[in-house]
């Protein structure tokens, strides 16, 4: 197949590849509450052949994010529909939560497994009953045995989505406190996805203006502990030469403050105790 020829040539150039699989547009795109088990069989048989072929993936990455119809109209803007989706996947977070759990550690078992998931739900208390944030979204996150939880915190969308109570001061701060949330959850498992290059799933995403913003998000998130960085996204680096300049920007040593922009720290704060008060048992 195709994959297997690519993982073929990847590993004779010693880089080591992963799997970071989605399902069609219409069924939902990410791993959630509402596609798990489709999420799952795809994995599964895409796991199955390449091992079959003799080149199984070093690392499997579930990618955790609300039903693709939904999230792209809720970053337009939409409400109502959204809304709707998110009760439904919080009714049925406890099965995909128990049913991702035991995936995760079977496929464990044979590879690495990681995941990549959406800020919020590192606003989500530790108290008993379903976390606020992550059973809304319907990507279970914790208690589940990834081995490194990459936060997607792409501070272009955050500021080109925000419609402009985030300027990019304050996108880069967002950017600080969750690599500082993310290391005080998960520790040594804490990575961060950062970004964007190029645009995504959607074809319009707010970009970088240029590689310095990336290096500023680099030396935000190392600042706050988390030096287990993932760029969003090779294509984009390919198409906006020169790529070594993206390269540079994405292992630079730079410095980068330690505090938070005031309004970043008390939205967090806000959010958090939000969550905890509407996801109360």
């Amino acid at each position: 197949s195709g994959a297997a020829r690519a993982f073929r040539a990847l590993e004779a150039h010693g880089v080591r590849a992963g799997l970071w699989p989605m399902i069609g547009d219409d069924e939902g795109r990410w791993a959630s509450s509402a596609t798990l088990s489709a999420y799952t069989a795809y994995v599964d048989a895409v796991t199955s052949g390449l091992v079959e072929q003799g080149v199984p993936p070093r690392e499997i990455a579930f990618d955790l994010e609300p039903p693709f119809l939904a999230a792209k109209a809720a970053s337009h803007g939409a409400v109502a529909g959204p809304v709707r989706t998110a009760m439904r996947l919080r009714g049925a977070f406890a099965e995909a939560h128990a049913s991702l759990a035991r995936t995760v550690e079977r496929l464990g078992a044979e590879v690495e497994i990681s995941c990549a998931a959406v800020p919020l739900v590192l606003l989500d208390g530790h108290d008993r009953g379903a976390p606020f944030y992550q059973s809304l979204l319907g990507t279970p996150v914790d208690g589940v045995a990834f081995g490194a939880v990459s936060i997607m915190a792409y501070t272009s969308m955050l500021e080109g989505w925000s419609r402009g109570l985030l300027d990019r001061r304050a996108s880069l701060g967002v950017l600080g406190e969750c690599a500082r949330l993310a290391k005080a959850r998960y520790g040594a498992r804490a990575s961060l996805s950062l970004g964007t290059v190029g645009t995504g799933a959607f074809h319009d995403e707010p970009i970088y203006r240029d590689p310095r913003e990336l290096a500023e998000d680099v030396a935000m998130a190392r600042a706050f502990g988390v030096d287990d960085l993932t760029l969003f996204d090779l294509g984009g680096v390919v198409r906006r030469a020169p790529a070594e300049a993206w390269l540079d920007a994405f292992t630079t040593d730079a410095a980068a403050p330690t505090s938070l922009p005031r309004r970043v720290a008390l939205g967090s704060a806000f959010l958090r105790g939000f969550g905890r008060f509407l996801g109360r048992p």
